[in-house]
C-alpha cells in the first residue's frame, strides 16, 4: 500500500483539467499512479494532450489506474494522506475524513502511456507567462484559420498569437527546431500551481511539443492547420502619425474606470480618446443620456492631434501587458504598442463609435501629484536653488501654466453646470406657479357651479 497527499491530487486534478481542456464526467480518461524507489509520478492523457505530476512520495513498486472521475471525487473527501491499494481488478482506496477511516474500490481501467519524451531540450526565462499571455489573446475557436493555436517560429524565437481583432507577438525565445508550429492555447499556461520563476524546457518530437519544469511534465500535440501572415500588421515606430504616453499612476486610475464607463455592454465595449494638446478619454451609452469625460492629467501625446474609438478591452489589455505607449500610424486602422520584445496591435473602431466633447458630460481628472509631500522652497538652501537650471525653472512654470489652465477648463464647466441647473430651476418654479394658477381656476370653477345649483333649487 502506498500513499499520496491530498494537496498533490487537488493540484494535478486543477491542472489536468486546463491542459487537457476537459472536465471530465462519468468514467472518465484513465489516471495512471507510479510509485517505485526512485519517487512517484501521477499522470494522464486526454485528447492527445498529457500531464505529469513527479514528486510523488516514494513507496513499493506499484501501479494503480483508475477513471478521471473517481481522482476528482477522492480529492474532495476528507483530509490528510490517501493510500491506495492495488487488488487485482480493483484498486482499494482509502482515506481520513476527520472522523473517521473509509475505504472505498474502484474498479481499475486500461491505461494510457506517456508521450515519449525529445531527446533535445531548450530552457526558456519567462516562457510560461509568455504562453499564458499569447493564450489570452488567441481566438476561442476559428474557421478559416486555426487562431484558437499559437504559432512558435523556430528561426526566429517568437511567439504568435492573435483572435482576428488583436495581435501579440513575443521575441526572444529558443526553441529546438526550425520551422514554424501549432500548439492548442490553453489556461493551463497561468495555473499558480505550476507557474514558477524558474527557466522552463521545451522539446519537440513527431507529434508533441514538450514543456518541462521541475515537477510537472506538459506534453501538447502538435497542430495542423493555416496560421496567417502577421509581418504586415506589425507597424514599423517610424511611421508612426502619433505617440500617446500613459504615465503610471494614470495608467492605474484608468485600468480602474474602464470597466464602469458608460457603453461597456454595447458591441465592441467602445471607448473615445482625444489626442489634442491634452489626453481625453470619453464614453457614452446608446442614447447618450449617460456621458463621461476622464482627463488623464498625467499622460501626453506627440505628434499630430488624434481621435480615435477603440474597444475598451484592447486598451485595458495593452495597460495590463505593461505598456504604456500607444503608436498610431498615419493610416488610422490600427493602434501598436512596441518595446524591446513585444508587439502588440489592435484593430480600431470606425469613426461612428466616436464621442465627440460636449456640454452635458460628466468630467473626471485622473489625480496630480500633491505639492504638499515636496518640501517648501523656502526651506532649501540658497546656492542650490541658484544653481538650478534655467529650463528646470521653465519647465515649473509649464506645470503651473498647465495646473491653470485645468482648473480654468474645471471653473468653466462647473458654471455652465449651475448655469444650466439654474435654468431647470427657473423653470420647475414657473412650473409650479403655472400649476398654482390652474389650482385657482378649479377652485373658481367650481365655486361657481355650486352657485348655479343653488339658483337652480
Amino acid at each position: 500500500m502506498n500513499t499520496i497527499s491530498r494537496s498533490d491530487l487537488q493540484q494535478f486534478v486543477s491542472v489536468a483539467r486546463q491542459a487537457c481542456r476537459s472536465s471530465p464526467k462519468g468514467t472518465g480518461p484513465p489516471v495512471t499512479l507510479v510509485w517505485n524507489e526512485g519517487g512517484g509520478t501521477i499522470h494522464t492523457r486526454i485528447g492527445g494532450a498529457a500531464v505529469e505530476l513527479k514528486g510523488v512520495p516514494t513507496g513499493s513498486p506499484q501501479s494503480v489506474t483508475i477513471p478521471f472521475a473517481c481522482l476528482v471525487e477522492i480529492s474532495k473527501k476528507g483530509n490528510g494522506d490517501v493510500a491506495f491499494e492495488d487488488r487485482q481488478n480493483n484498486a482499494r482506496i482509502r482515506w481520513n475524513d476527520g472522523e473517521e477511516s473509509l475505504a472505498t474500490d474502484y474498479e481499475q481501467v486500461a491505461s494510457q502511456p506517456f508521450p515519449k519524451a525529445p531527446l533535445e531540450y531548450r530552457d526558456n526565462p519567462g516562457l510560461l507567462a509568455a504562453l499564458d499571455a499569447a493564450s489570452r489573446t488567441a481566438s476561442q475557436a476559428s474557421s478559416r484559420y486555426t487562431l484558437q493555436c499559437l504559432q512558435l517560429q523556430g528561426k526566429t524565437g517568437r511567439i504568435v498569437a492573435t483572435d482576428g481583432h488583436q495581435l501579440l507577438v513575443q521575441n526572444g525565445f529558443q526553441f529546438p527546431w526550425d520551422d514554424d508550429l501549432l500548439i492548442p492555447a490553453s489556461k493551463v499556461f497561468g495555473n499558480r500551481r505550476i507557474a514558477t520563476d524558474e527557466p522552463v524546457s521545451i522539446g519537440k518530437t513527431d507529434s508533441h511539443v514538450f514543456l518541462v519544469t521541475d515537477a510537472w511534465t506538459l506534453a501538447f500535440p502538435e497542430t495542423a492547420g493555416r496560421f496567417p501572415e502577421v509581418e504586415s500588421f506589425l507597424p514599423k515606430t517610424r511611421t508612426a502619425g502619433t505617440r500617446l504616453q500613459i504615465a503610471e499612476a494614470d495608467a492605474e486610475f484608468l485600468l480602474e474606470r474602464l470597466p464602469t464607463l458608460p457603453g461597456r455592454e454595447d458591441d465592441h465595449s467602445p471607448v473615445t480618446v482625444d489626442l489634442n494638446g491634452q489626453v481625453v478619454l470619453r464614453a457614452a451609452d446608446d442614447n447618450g443620456r449617460n456621458r463621461v469625460e476622464i482627463v488623464l492629467s498625467q499622460s501626453g501625446c506627440k505628434g499630430r492631434s488624434a481621435r480615435f474609438s477603440s474597444n475598451r478591452q484592447f486598451l485595458a489589455r495593452a495597460l495590463n501587458l505593461g505598456f504604456r505607449e500607444v503608436s498610431l500610424p498615419k493610416s488610422g486602422s490600427t493602434a501598436c504598442c512596441l518595446d524591446g520584445e513585444r508587439s502588440y496591435v489592435w484593430a480600431l473602431l470606425d469613426e461612428h463609435s466616436v464621442v465627440k466633447p460636449g456640454k452635458q458630460m460628466e468630467r473626471i481628472v485622473s489625480p496630480t501629484p500633491s505639492t504638499e509631500s515636496s518640501p517648501p522652497a523656502n526651506h532649501q538652501p540658497k546656492a542650490k536653488r541658484n544653481r538650478m537650471p534655467q529650463a528646470t525653472s521653465q519647465n515649473q512654470n509649464g506645470s503651473q501654466d498647465a495646473g491653470i489652465d485645468t482648473l480654468i477648463e474645471q471653473a468653466e464647466d462647473l458654471k455652465s453646470s449651475l448655469k444650466d441647473s439654474l435654468g431647470k430651476v427657473n423653470e420647475f418654479v414657473a412650473a409650479l406657479k403655472r400649476q398654482k394658477k390652474q389650482a385657482r381656476l378649479v377652485r373658481s370653477t367650481l365655486a361657481s357651479l355650486k352657485q348655479l345649483q343653488t339658483l337652480d333649487a
